[in-house]
């Protein structure tokens, strides 16, 4: 719990006397008055309540603190500061009996009145506004509770300054609300903020320093920093002791945490022994329903499992269940957290029914979750959140690998939740931006966006104009600007809801069936659907394997399906495998055939790829025929493959983004795209979104081979006093250091140019050469049917060649790639982040068309693959991005354009027009080099509407 120890409750008091004038003795002075005799009556009965609450004895608190407001609340009114102070105390003696629905009852209808009759910038409603969202949090509702902790933080500084007590305690409810996202950084310097506060202002042994050191220190332990979080926990526990005797409450309850942290340090006999011993304790001022006892049942299930006795951890987990099952609102992170300890003790228990329903309940839980923190959370937060329900589908997809007979019906519901989890923040913010585009006449949204894509472009420009003779300056303005978009991001979020609940518009988070997704399969085609799993520890198999695996769903014909599960390998050898492949792709030099070494080498590690990736889910099922679809072979025929060839949709997870699975061997010596047609997608819900019927846009951008101004730019890495701080926020030095001129940029422009027009007739914007600039790309480029980017792309990654980390992706990893444009001096700086990509209005775009080296490649986001150009194209709400996943020799790349744009515009869907202009000029390559190495012909790849 993170509420105000009771000793402050009496300091409270002690003030209220002292604001209403009026010690017993300087009363006699005056005429005494009705009025006076009353508020001298509350104020000691505001006194008693203060003395039950700090003796333990909460029921007699919370009593003698709801007489006091509900009298004080007739006689003086409602928002009267006595009113306030006592149904605060009566809140938080709910929360001390385990109350917390009656906590949130009394202390609503008082906040309103305040809201109403003070106004938020009121010292009243600051109060009111922090307590409620303690109790909030509690509860578990996660977003509100975050919403007005942020108001609380405003309001309290806005009124008592940065060095006020006050604002201390709304510095550390936002820190609760960081450390239940996962973001233990942030919260620690929160905490550190709300110490170096009240240390300055109230001293070194102010009670409200104990919760604070405490709840720092196990930020400390939660980044292994254990030694650093241990000392913190000694310390708030030194200051309790002092304040309130050893033998306190208020001691065994920060003793807890000390539990927790002695077994994270294996002293696992010392965390029984704390534990135990501080549990009477807890038990005889709470009870025994009380959640405040669940932390020490969850450090001895803990500390118990770690010493592998099983039957002692599953029944300490199982109590801690319990307690938070009681309570019908009760913070269901938590809750979360305890199932998924609870599955592992089941597993190394082998029960596994048991084991995947826990693991199920841990998924829904984290979704339930994510849709709640939606509302307010902006893109990094969700990010950095949404790591738990992927963690958890890992661990959900072990439990069917090991139940010896899973039912049907719980096997596709896994699959559901795992279809759901992977690509989550993408299907949110699509969300979101669908959603805003409803009410785009109403001017507070507007200005709403606007404020957000003028803080976001100030920081884009910030990274890119680097930090000059300043870096301290710099990185202060990034950090400002940083939380500028953020702000504003927030306040789109809760727009973005209220429009949702006013359509009554219907999310999928309960998760995705394979019924629904089948649906759209034509007979023969498949969804392939690759998946990690986390396997738990035991006693024979200490440390945690990855293995990769799929699911893959089958169309077998109009009214059946198939839906299987398939392991693949470990994690470590599929990996490697595919490093193998990036290595013989990305050493060679593009201008040059392969030499016959290099061809054998890339044989051989495509073929190891396609066994472990494409083998095992591409085998025919019993009885069916398809599989060997195409008749142009290994021998460089020229027959022309089947156009029934089957449709593969595949959702790549994690380092399988890198791979362009056209280019992988078959056991026949054939390529897979001789075989199959291959498309890819984000998430499965790529696969619900409706055709579009009719063009939304008009008309054609194309841009080539833009004049690239050099932008000289030191980038250092900021050491001596500001080493520890970490990189300056820059971007890499592959965003400067790109000049060559494209001239077969140029010709490719004009040829999909001359195409777009004789095919359609519309209207065509070419921006060549000097005329390519970032400001006249941005320009031109809302409202457009089909876009064509020619020009040099860039990628801030070290392990794929980049030269200098960059801090983009711990802000947002949209500023890790992006287009190199000529430069409008004073207006644009002719670097196009995938970051500014993202803030355009694209609704209108049905192909975006990236023909720059390494287009295709981002960071890479657990859950949610790469982000790069290709992301940022989809969340500026194009359908469909062509792009390459490495560099392809300029020639090779006008051709391999012409001859996807002459398809696509003669009628062929997507995935045919990009599969036969490489095959194409695969056969070519045969023919006149006799290689069939992807550097040559391949690397072109799809994503989004394959239609």
């Amino acid at each position: 719990m993170c509420l105000p120890s009771r000793q402050l409750i009496i300091f409270a008091i002690s003030a209220i006397v002292v604001l209403h004038g009026a010690a017993p003795a300087a009363a006699t002075d005056r005429v005494e008055s009705v009025e006076q005799a009353r508020t001298d009556s509350l104020l000691a009965q505001l006194g008693r309540a203060a003395h039950h609450s700090v003796s333990g004895d909460f029921a007699a608190a919370e009593a003698c603190y709801r007489q006091c407001a509900d009298t004080s609340q007739r006689l003086l009114g409602s928002v009267h500061r006595i009113t306030i102070d006592a149904t605060i105390g009566q809140a938080r003696s709910l929360i001390d009996l385990g109350d917390y629905t009656a906590a949130e009852r009394a202390l609503r209808p008082c906040f309103d009145a305040s809201l109403a009759i003070n106004g938020e910038w009121s010292p009243q409603t600051g109060d009111l506004t922090l307590e409620l969202a303690e109790v909030l949090f509690e509860l578990g509702w996660q977003a509100e509770a975050t919403r007005l902790f942020r108001r609380a933080a405003m309001i309290m500084e806005r009124i008592h300054g940065p060095d006020h007590r006050r604002t201390a305690a709304s510095l550390a409810g936002l820190a609760q609300t960081e450390r239940r996202f996962g973001d233990q950084l942030t919260a620690a310097k929160l905490y550190s903020r709300a110490i170096e506060i009240v240390e300055r202002s109230e001293g070194l042994q102010h009670p409200d320093l104990i919760r604070y050191y405490c709840r720092r220190g196990m930020c400390h332990a939660n980044k292994s920093l254990l030694e650093r979080g241990l000392a913190d926990v000694e310390h708030g526990i030194a200051i309790a002791t002092a304040t309130y005797g050893p033998a306190s409450y208020q001691v065994a309850m920060e003793q807890r945490h000390r539990g927790l942290i002695l077994r994270y340090l294996g002293r696992h006999a010392e965390a029984i022994e704390v534990l135990e011993r501080v549990l009477p304790t807890l038990q005889r001022h709470h009870g025994n329903e009380h959640p405040f006892l669940s932390k020490c049942f969850k450090g001895l299930g803990e500390s118990y499992n770690a010493e592998h006795h099983y039957a002692q951890a599953h029944s300490y987990f199982a109590r801690a269940i319990q307690l938070h099952e009681h309570i019908d609102e009760r913070d269901q992170r938590e809750l979360g957290f305890l199932l998924s300890k609870q599955a592992s003790v089941a597993a190394a228990l082998g029960r596994w029914d048991e084991t995947v329903g826990h693991a199920m309940r841990v998924v829904e839980t984290e979704l339930m979750l994510s849709e709640d923190l939606s509302k307010v959370f902006s893109t990094r937060e969700h990010l950095n959140f949404t790591v738990r329900p992927k963690v958890a589908v890992e661990n959900l997809l072990f439990t069917i690998t090991e139940h010896p007979s899973l039912p049907e019906a719980a096997f596709q519901r896994v699959f559901a939740l795992v279809a759901r989890v992977h690509g989550l923040v993408l299907d949110r913010l699509v969300e979101r931006q669908r959603n805003l585009a409803l009410v785009l006449d109403v001017a507070d949204v507007e200005q709403a966006r606007w404020n957000y894509l003028k803080a976001r472009q100030q920081v884009a420009d910030l990274f890119v104009k680097g930090p000059g003779d300043s870096p301290p300056a710099h990185r202060a303005a990034v950090a400002s600007a940083c939380q500028n978009m953020e702000d504003a991001e927030r306040v789109l979020a809760a727009m973005s809801e209220e429009v949702r609940q006013a359509t009554q518009a219907k999310r999928l988070d309960d998760g995705i069936p394979a019924e629904q997704l089948a649906s759209v399969l034509e007979p023969g085609e498949m969804l392939v659907h690759y998946v990690r799993c986390r396997s738990f520890p035991t006693e024979n198999r200490p440390n945690r394997r990855l293995r990769y695996a799929a699911y893959r769903l089958r169309r077998e014909s109009t009214h059946r399906w198939d839906l299987e599960y398939i392991d693949l390998a470990s994690t470590t050898a599929v990996d490697s495998t595919i490093f193998a492949y990036r290595r013989a792709i990305d050493s060679l030099d593009q201008r040059r055939r392969p030499s016959a070494r290099e061809e054998a080498q890339y044989r051989l590690v495509a073929r190891r790829a396609y066994d472990q990736l494409l083998a095992p889910v591409l085998r025919p099922l019993p009885g069916d025929g398809t599989g060997a679809s195409a008749t142009a072979g290994a021998d460089g025929g020229d027959e022309v493959p089947d156009a029934d060839a089957p449709m593969v949709f595949i959702v790549p997870m994690s380092w399988l983004s890198l791979v362009d699975f056209n280019s992988l061997i078959c056991p026949s010596g054939e390529l897979v795209i001789e075989r199959n047609k291959i498309h890819l997608l984000s998430s499965a819900e790529d696969l619900l979104r409706p055709a579009r019927t009719s063009p939304c846009g008009a008309g054609l951008l194309a841009v080539g081979n833009p004049t690239i101004t050099p932008r000289p730019v030191t980038i250092t890495t900021d050491g001596g006093a500001n080493a520890e701080i970490g990189p300056l926020p820059v971007l890499c030095d592959e965003a400067y250091e790109v000049s060559t001129p494209l001239p077969g940029a140029e010709l490719e422009s004009n040829a999909v140019a001359r195409l777009f027009t004789e095919a359609t007739g519309e209207s065509t914007t070419q921006l060549l050469g000097p005329a390519g600039t970032e400001e006249a790309v941005k320009a031109h480029i809302t409202g457009r049917r089909m876009v064509h980017l020619a020009t040099h792309g860039f990628f801030c990654d070290s392990a794929l060649g980049g030269t200098t980390a960059s801090m983009g992706r711990l802000v947002d990893p949209l500023l890790n790639a992006g287009l190199i444009l000529g430069a409008s001096p004073g207006v644009e700086d002719g670097i196009l982040t995938a970051q500014e990509v993202a803030s355009l209005d694209l609704r209108d775009l049905d192909w975006v068309v990236l023909s720059a080296c390494g287009s295709g490649l981002g960071d890479l986001v657990f859950g949610e693959g790469l982000y790069g150009l290709r992301r940022a194209f989809e969340l500026a709400g194009a359908r469909t991005v062509l792009m390459a996943l490495w560099r392809i020799e300029d020639n090779s790349m006008r051709g391999l354009m012409e001859q996807i744009y002459r398809r696509r515009l003669a009628g062929s869907s997507t995935v045919d027009a990009v599969r036969h202009a490489q095959l194409d000029r695969l056969r070519d390559v045969r023919r006149r080099l006799n290689r069939l190495h992807p550097i040559l012909w391949g690397g072109i790849v799809a994503e989004g509407d394959w239609r």
